[in-house]
């Protein structure tokens, strides 16, 4: 009976020590660490007790882009993937969203990741963190307020709030332009948002899409607030938004620059037929970043400040179709209208 007693406390010790150390070991495995756009200022205080890092991995064009402002491209040994924003930058590339992989990060011997939200996994993160690496996934909403805790957070954890409060007053001072031009106006252009891939898929911006933050900072009314996110444009939607400006990548209207007779509710727009398609780089439409508040100037100067455009192509139809086919033509420079708005 004593030897049964002897042998079941053995077990239960046993039992209650492994359990115990277990617990002990979930507790301590390192989790990286989620920044999101409504952090504290309390938690920037945090950020700021950090240690100094010397071998930073971006992840993400805009982290890329905040580390260079601030003063620490030297820093960066690795980024993400290729970039025509920073060709100065010959580092290593370890891959984005499916292609991203632990040991590509480990690989390069850094002591901080920065990433976008979505630009790497949660587990990938994890795995990083625990190796020792100080791993940040930080979050930021389209608007503007959102971009500028972005920055700060990145300022705080580099030990650069000075450069950083900086950059945030020139991006204000931007915005303070933008309210000059829409001083004491009651109105506001309309505009849609297009992003062609090819003449059967179009589609727009809506509520919660990087457009529709971007319209509303250059002082113009988003029509398609009735979508959310990105959703397929049908032939009625160009009639009944009625644009008086279309936005556009240079890219997405290459897609259909060829075949224009296949939209003809795009070139029958106001919009198109008096020059007001606006182009721009896909990555300044899609990803809000520094460079956001100029593009938002220029915008707001094209909206209400600018008053003639230059024509854009007139359709032409292939060479079979012409006989059997109308021609839809714009109108040409002489004849482009001027809106005249309201209570300026």
């Amino acid at each position: 009976m004593m030897r049964l007693k002897i042998l079941i406390y053995s077990l239960l010790s046993w039992f209650l020590t492994t359990c115990g150390n277990s617990s002990s070991q979930e507790k301590t495995l390192a989790k990286a660490k989620e920044l999101t756009e409504s952090s504290t200022e309390q938690e920037l205080n945090e950020l700021a007790k950090l240690p100094r890092f010397n071998r930073i991995v971006c992840i993400g064009e805009s982290i890329v882009e905040v580390v260079m402002a601030l003063g620490d491209s030297a820093k960066i040994v690795a980024i993400d993937r290729p970039t025509l924003l920073f060709p100065q930058l010959k580092t290593p590339k370890v891959g984005y969203k499916g292609t991203l992989k632990t040991k590509y990060i480990l690989d390069q011997k850094p002591d901080l990741v920065l990433s976008e939200w979505d630009g790497c996994s949660a587990e990938i993160a994890d795995e990083v963190q625990q190796k020792g690496i100080t791993f940040f996934r930080l979050r930021k909403d389209f608007d503007l307020s959102a971009n500028e805790k972005f920055i700060r957070q990145i300022a705080a954890i580099l030990k650069k709030p000075k450069r950083g409060a900086k950059i945030i007053t020139d991006m204000q001072a931007i915005q303070s332009e933008i309210g000059k031009i829409l001083k004491n106006r009651q109105d506001s252009v309309r505009v849609l948002f297009v992003h062609a891939r090819g003449p059967q898929v179009l589609l727009s911006g809506g509520i919660g899409s990087a457009t529709h933050e971007l319209i509303k900072l250059a002082g113009g009314k988003n029509v398609a607030v009735e979508f959310e996110g990105m959703e397929r444009l049908s032939p009625e939607d160009f009639t009944n938004l009625q644009p008086q400006f279309i936005i556009m990548s240079k890219k997405g209207f290459g897609t259909i620059a060829s075949r224009l007779y296949e939209v003809p509710e795009l070139v029958s727009t106001f919009a198109y037929r008096t020059g007001r398609v606006l182009f721009f780089d896909d990555r300044d439409l899609m990803n809000p970043g520094l460079r956001t508040s100029k593009l938002a100037l220029d915008l707001a100067k094209q909206f209400y400040q600018q008053q003639m455009f230059a024509p854009l192509p007139a359709v032409t139809l292939p060479t079979d179709d012409l006989k059997n086919e109308p021609k839809v033509e714009t109108k040409k420079k002489e004849e482009l209208e001027i809106i005249k708005e309201e209570n300026q």
